[in-house]
């Protein structure tokens, strides 16, 4: 992982009761990123924060952190 980089999803996908939130997505937060997350209802965005957060596992893909980053969660 390169060293600008804090964060590295990879084919992460969420399943709930049989149904989809989202498919595999992949992409990488760099350090000197700014984020925003855009959806409709449902389609899993606070869902994606939490996995990110550590909160709630991912049911397919791979995340992988930069080993001192720090990460907050406000619902």
């Amino acid at each position: 992982m390169p060293s600008d980089i804090l964060i590295s999803i990879e084919e992460v996908s969420k399943h709930i009761a049989g149904r989809i939130l989202f498919e595999p997505v992949s992409f990488g937060i760099h350090q000197e990123d700014r984020v925003g997350l855009v959806g409709v209802n449902g389609c899993g965005k606070s869902t994606l924060m939490k996995i990110l957060a550590k909160l709630e596992p991912c049911t397919t893909g791979e995340i992988t952190f930069r080993k001192e980053l720090s990460l907050g969660y406000l619902p």
